[in-house]
Protein backbone atom coordinates (compact mmCIF):
# COMPACT_ATOMS: atom_id res chain seq x y z
CA UNK A 1 0.00 0.00 0.00
CA UNK A 2 3.18 2.44 0.84
CA UNK A 3 4.46 1.28 -2.04
CA UNK A 4 1.49 2.61 -4.32
CA UNK A 5 0.97 5.45 -2.23
CA UNK A 6 -2.48 3.86 -0.63
CA UNK A 7 -3.51 6.27 1.94
CA UNK A 8 -6.65 3.70 2.91
CA UNK A 9 -6.61 -0.08 3.18
CA UNK A 10 -9.87 -1.74 4.19
CA UNK A 11 -9.51 -5.38 5.45
CA UNK A 12 -12.78 -6.91 6.05
CA UNK A 13 -11.67 -9.85 7.52
CA UNK A 14 -14.79 -12.05 6.24
CA UNK A 15 -17.34 -9.10 7.50
CA UNK A 16 -19.47 -9.08 4.63
CA UNK A 17 -19.85 -12.48 4.81
CA UNK A 18 -23.85 -13.46 5.53
CA UNK A 19 -23.45 -15.62 8.27
CA UNK A 20 -21.67 -11.91 10.00
CA UNK A 21 -24.08 -9.86 8.31
CA UNK A 22 -27.06 -11.57 10.00
CA UNK A 23 -26.46 -9.93 13.08
CA UNK A 24 -27.71 -6.90 13.73
CA UNK A 25 -29.19 -6.89 9.89
CA UNK A 26 -30.29 -3.07 10.10
CA UNK A 27 -27.76 -1.72 11.19
CA UNK A 28 -25.06 -3.79 8.90
CA UNK A 29 -27.08 -2.54 5.89
CA UNK A 30 -26.89 1.04 6.88
CA UNK A 31 -23.32 0.50 7.18
CA UNK A 32 -22.30 -1.31 4.27
CA UNK A 33 -24.62 1.82 2.35
CA UNK A 34 -22.69 4.57 3.77
CA UNK A 35 -19.15 2.30 3.25
CA UNK A 36 -20.22 2.05 -0.08
CA UNK A 37 -19.77 5.61 -1.24
CA UNK A 38 -17.25 6.44 1.43
CA UNK A 39 -14.64 4.14 0.09
CA UNK A 40 -15.64 4.80 -3.80
CA UNK A 41 -11.97 5.11 -4.87
CA UNK A 42 -10.50 2.91 -2.10
CA UNK A 43 -7.72 0.00 -3.02
CA UNK A 44 -9.77 -2.49 -1.50
CA UNK A 45 -7.21 -5.09 -0.14
CA UNK A 46 -7.78 -8.03 1.49
CA UNK A 47 -9.74 -11.10 0.29
CA UNK A 48 -9.04 -14.20 1.89
CA UNK A 49 -10.19 -16.42 -0.83
CA UNK A 50 -12.61 -16.26 -3.66
CA UNK A 51 -15.31 -16.94 -1.69
CA UNK A 52 -14.65 -13.55 0.68
CA UNK A 53 -14.23 -12.18 -2.88
CA UNK A 54 -17.47 -12.84 -4.20
CA UNK A 55 -18.90 -11.33 -0.98
CA UNK A 56 -17.29 -8.56 -0.61
CA UNK A 57 -18.22 -7.79 -5.01
CA UNK A 58 -21.27 -7.58 -4.25
CA UNK A 59 -20.51 -4.25 -1.83
CA UNK A 60 -17.30 -2.77 -3.08
CA UNK A 61 -18.49 -3.19 -7.05
CA UNK A 62 -16.24 -0.60 -8.49
CA UNK A 63 -13.40 -0.95 -6.36
CA UNK A 64 -10.46 -2.83 -6.76
CA UNK A 65 -9.97 -6.20 -4.64
CA UNK A 66 -7.02 -8.91 -4.75
CA UNK A 67 -7.02 -11.65 -2.60
CA UNK A 68 -4.07 -11.37 -0.36
CA UNK A 69 -3.74 -14.08 1.78
CA UNK A 70 -2.71 -13.64 5.60
CA UNK A 71 0.95 -14.34 6.23
CA UNK A 72 0.84 -17.79 7.94
CA UNK A 73 1.49 -20.70 5.80
CA UNK A 74 -1.00 -23.10 5.82
CA UNK A 75 -0.52 -27.10 4.36
CA UNK A 76 -3.09 -29.26 2.96
CA UNK A 77 -3.11 -32.30 5.15
CA UNK A 78 -2.94 -35.28 2.80
CA UNK A 79 -3.13 -38.31 5.82
CA UNK A 80 -4.75 -38.10 8.81
CA UNK A 81 -3.00 -37.06 11.97
CA UNK A 82 -1.67 -39.12 14.93
CA UNK A 83 -4.16 -37.69 17.33
CA UNK A 84 -2.88 -39.64 20.50
CA UNK A 85 0.45 -37.80 19.84
CA UNK A 86 -1.52 -34.35 19.14
CA UNK A 87 -1.58 -32.78 22.49
CA UNK A 88 -2.37 -32.50 26.40
CA UNK A 89 -4.96 -29.97 25.91
CA UNK A 90 -7.63 -28.64 24.01
CA UNK A 91 -7.15 -24.59 23.41
CA UNK A 92 -8.70 -21.42 23.25
CA UNK A 93 -7.27 -17.98 22.03
CA UNK A 94 -8.87 -14.99 21.42
CA UNK A 95 -11.17 -12.52 22.73
CA UNK A 96 -13.23 -13.37 26.08
CA UNK A 97 -16.61 -12.32 23.75
CA UNK A 98 -18.78 -15.29 25.22
CA UNK A 99 -21.72 -15.22 23.31
CA UNK A 100 -20.30 -14.28 19.71
CA UNK A 101 -17.37 -16.71 20.45
CA UNK A 102 -19.34 -19.57 22.01
CA UNK A 103 -17.71 -20.15 25.26
CA UNK A 104 -20.62 -20.98 26.97
CA UNK A 105 -21.34 -23.16 24.61
CA UNK A 106 -18.21 -24.59 24.74
CA UNK A 107 -18.66 -25.29 29.21
CA UNK A 108 -21.78 -26.58 28.73
CA UNK A 109 -21.30 -29.16 25.55
CA UNK A 110 -18.15 -30.03 28.20
CA UNK A 111 -20.07 -30.68 31.19
CA UNK A 112 -21.65 -33.58 29.20
CA UNK A 113 -18.67 -35.30 28.31
CA UNK A 114 -18.05 -38.33 30.22
CA UNK A 115 -15.35 -37.71 32.92
CA UNK A 116 -13.13 -40.18 31.58
CA UNK A 117 -12.74 -39.04 28.20
CA UNK A 118 -11.83 -35.56 29.68
CA UNK A 119 -8.68 -33.58 29.10
CA UNK A 120 -7.71 -30.27 30.08
CA UNK A 121 -9.42 -27.21 28.38
CA UNK A 122 -6.85 -24.04 28.90
CA UNK A 123 -8.21 -20.86 27.37
CA UNK A 124 -5.98 -17.79 26.80
CA UNK A 125 -7.68 -14.19 26.09
CA UNK A 126 -8.26 -10.63 26.61
CA UNK A 127 -11.15 -8.75 28.04
CA UNK A 128 -13.87 -7.18 26.19
CA UNK A 129 -17.02 -5.06 26.15
CA UNK A 130 -18.92 -8.40 26.05
CA UNK A 131 -16.95 -10.70 28.14
CA UNK A 132 -14.10 -10.70 30.48
CA UNK A 133 -12.16 -13.44 32.14
CA UNK A 134 -13.91 -13.02 35.70
CA UNK A 135 -17.05 -13.79 33.84
CA UNK A 136 -15.17 -16.66 31.91
CA UNK A 137 -14.01 -17.93 35.43
CA UNK A 138 -17.55 -17.57 36.96
CA UNK A 139 -18.99 -19.93 34.10
CA UNK A 140 -16.69 -22.42 34.64
CA UNK A 141 -17.88 -22.54 38.21
CA UNK A 142 -21.06 -22.90 37.62
CA UNK A 143 -20.55 -25.98 35.96
CA UNK A 144 -18.13 -27.01 38.64
CA UNK A 145 -15.74 -27.99 35.84
CA UNK A 146 -12.62 -25.66 37.67
CA UNK A 147 -10.59 -28.95 38.12
CA UNK A 148 -10.33 -29.24 33.94
CA UNK A 149 -11.31 -25.88 32.31
CA UNK A 150 -8.32 -23.39 33.16
CA UNK A 151 -8.82 -19.45 32.15
CA UNK A 152 -5.87 -17.36 31.54
CA UNK A 153 -5.06 -13.91 30.31
CA UNK A 154 -3.76 -12.93 27.15
CA UNK A 155 -0.09 -14.97 25.63
CA UNK A 156 2.47 -13.74 22.69
CA UNK A 157 5.20 -14.38 20.75
CA UNK A 158 7.25 -17.83 22.05
CA UNK A 159 4.86 -18.44 25.23
CA UNK A 160 1.54 -18.25 22.58
CA UNK A 161 3.99 -20.33 20.06
CA UNK A 162 4.87 -23.34 23.12
CA UNK A 163 1.01 -23.25 23.65
CA UNK A 164 -0.07 -23.88 20.51
CA UNK A 165 2.46 -26.56 19.90
CA UNK A 166 1.06 -28.55 22.98
CA UNK A 167 -2.39 -28.62 22.34
CA UNK A 168 -4.22 -31.59 21.10
CA UNK A 169 -6.63 -29.54 19.05
CA UNK A 170 -8.35 -26.06 19.23
CA UNK A 171 -11.86 -25.62 19.85
CA UNK A 172 -13.85 -22.30 18.41
CA UNK A 173 -17.55 -22.72 19.02
CA UNK A 174 -18.26 -19.42 17.67
CA UNK A 175 -21.84 -18.22 17.09
CA UNK A 176 -21.10 -15.54 14.24
CA UNK A 177 -17.31 -15.31 13.53
CA UNK A 178 -15.34 -13.84 10.14
CA UNK A 179 -12.20 -15.42 9.52
CA UNK A 180 -10.67 -16.21 13.11
CA UNK A 181 -6.61 -15.84 12.74
CA UNK A 182 -6.15 -17.68 16.24
CA UNK A 183 -7.50 -20.46 13.99
CA UNK A 184 -5.07 -20.03 11.01
CA UNK A 185 -2.22 -20.12 13.89
CA UNK A 186 -3.45 -23.43 14.78
CA UNK A 187 -3.40 -24.67 11.06
CA UNK A 188 0.10 -23.32 10.90
CA UNK A 189 1.28 -25.49 13.82
CA UNK A 190 -0.15 -28.46 12.23
CA UNK A 191 -3.11 -28.91 15.17
CA UNK A 192 -7.08 -29.69 13.84
CA UNK A 193 -9.32 -27.16 15.34
CA UNK A 194 -12.96 -27.83 15.91
CA UNK A 195 -15.05 -25.08 14.68
CA UNK A 196 -19.06 -24.25 14.15
CA UNK A 197 -20.46 -23.81 11.01
CA UNK A 198 -21.02 -19.75 11.99
CA UNK A 199 -17.17 -19.44 11.40
CA UNK A 200 -17.17 -18.16 7.74
CA UNK A 201 -14.26 -20.27 7.48
CA UNK A 202 -15.76 -23.63 7.78
CA UNK A 203 -15.67 -24.36 3.97
CA UNK A 204 -11.93 -24.31 4.02
CA UNK A 205 -11.33 -26.16 7.21
CA UNK A 206 -13.23 -28.94 5.91
CA UNK A 207 -12.13 -28.87 2.22
CA UNK A 208 -8.41 -29.08 3.40
CA UNK A 209 -9.39 -31.85 6.35
CA UNK A 210 -8.05 -29.12 8.50
CA UNK A 211 -10.45 -29.98 11.16
CA UNK A 212 -13.84 -30.94 12.34
CA UNK A 213 -16.83 -28.80 11.70
CA UNK A 214 -20.33 -28.76 14.01
CA UNK A 215 -23.23 -27.51 14.53
CA UNK A 216 -24.43 -25.58 17.77
CA UNK A 217 -26.34 -27.64 19.43
CA UNK A 218 -25.35 -29.37 22.37
CA UNK A 219 -25.46 -32.96 22.58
Amino acid sequence: AKKKNIKTVLIPHGAYHPNVLRKNTLLKILFIFIESLIFKNLYLVQAFNKEDLKHLKKTFKKNKISIIPIPIVIKKETKKRNLHKAGKYFSYLGRYDIHTKGIDLLIKAYKKVPKDLRIPIILHGVDCKNGTKKDVVKLVKNENLENIIEVHGAIYGKKKDNFLSKSFMGVFLSRNDGFPIAVMEHFAKNKACLISKEATIWKMTKKNNLGLVTDLEIK
